[in-house]
């Protein structure tokens, strides 16, 4: 049923659907706790559930989702631009305190805390410590930089236990 007082389009016996126009803004408002959901005869497109989560499908299958903490995504990303993890906004990274976790265990955790690695493409890989350069890979091998006259390289097992070093003077 439309309204010609306000231009509403209202469907459901308890008017649940309104579809109108503000003035600024295109309002689809689902009224009496019902979800909406862009669907065709067989697939979900998307589910907005009321003051809830949103979920997007592909192919009737869920690949986006929104809930309280967030957000979750199956299946591959692909990113065109840049992707900023923490309290990033538009590339500031002035409080970055995100953290990227690999593995089915999150074996490996990438983060940043002020201290550096840097990997460069089909070349030398380099460790900071306290914004000094500490160990690098080249063409070569490896080397170990100190901040005293002597530097020192500590092996130990996995179980820690020490078993021996090697000093340069």
């Amino acid at each position: 049923e439309t309204n010609t007082d306000t231009g509403k389009i209202k469907v459901g016996a308890s008017d649940d659907l309104s579809i109108y126009h503000d003035g600024s803004h295109n309002i689809l408002l689902c009224s009496n706790n019902a979800d909406l959901k862009i669907k065709d005869a067989d697939h979900n497109s998307a589910i907005f559930y009321t003051s809830a989560g949103v979920e997007l499908f592909y192919d009737n299958v869920k690949k986006f989702e929104t809930y309280s903490n967030g957000t979750l995504s199956t299946g591959n990303m692909k990113c065109t631009g840049s992707a900023y993890v923490g309290n990033q906004v538009d590339g500031d990274d002035t409080n970055s305190t995100g953290q990227l976790f690999f593995g089915a265990s999150n074996d490996l955790k990438i983060y940043h805390n002020g201290d550096m690695i840097r990997c460069q493409e089909n070349g030398s890989v380099e460790l900071y410590y306290d914004n000094a350069k500490r160990f690098e890979t080249d063409a070569n091998g490896l080397k170990v930089h100190s901040a005293s006259t002597a530097a020192e390289i500590e092996m130990r097992t996995s179980g820690e236990a020490y078993r021996g070093s090697v000093y340069a003077n």
